[in-house]
């Protein structure tokens, strides 16, 4: 580390608030991550998804309480990443979305079953493909 660019104070000691900042956005940026705006879904409606290995999406119901697809990323596996994770965060406590648990090629496993994301709900899955299913990881509900 170069220390001749930190900053010092009175006493001699050098500040590293700077490099830890520096470090901290490097780390940041390596991790492979996304945070998209709230998206409506419509009855039986999918949720996007990308490539990225960790995504946070925020989710509601169009114009009411809705429930989504029963693979409710959709079955095009082009974005699909074996360990990827998803986290769903729900917006609204009128509007909101619920994800039913089906084992069917690319849906969703769930120990605990259905989960109605309202306002603050939240939910996390692993891609799984070769079993080719989004698996609960946590949720908070």
């Amino acid at each position: 580390m170069d220390t001749t660019t930190l900053t010092t104070r009175a006493n001699g000691q050098q500040i590293v608030a700077s490099w830890f900042n520096q470090i901290k956005t490097l780390l940041g940026t390596a991790v492979d991550y996304v945070v998209v705006a709230t998206e409506a879904i419509g009855a039986s409606g999918e949720i996007s998804s990308s490539a990225n290995i960790k995504q946070i999406r925020r989710v509601a119901g169009n114009a009411g309480a809705q429930t989504a697809s029963n693979t409710p990323f959709g079955t095009t596996t082009t974005n699909f990443v074996d360990g990827m994770e998803i986290t769903l965060i729900g917006t609204d406590n009128t509007n909101t979305l619920t994800i039913n648990a089906v084992d069917t090629a690319w849906g969703v496993q769930s120990p605990t079953g259905t989960i109605v994301l309202g306002q603050y709900y939240a939910i996390t899955y692993i891609c799984d493909t070769t079993a080719q299913r989004f698996i609960e990881k946590s949720r908070n509900s």
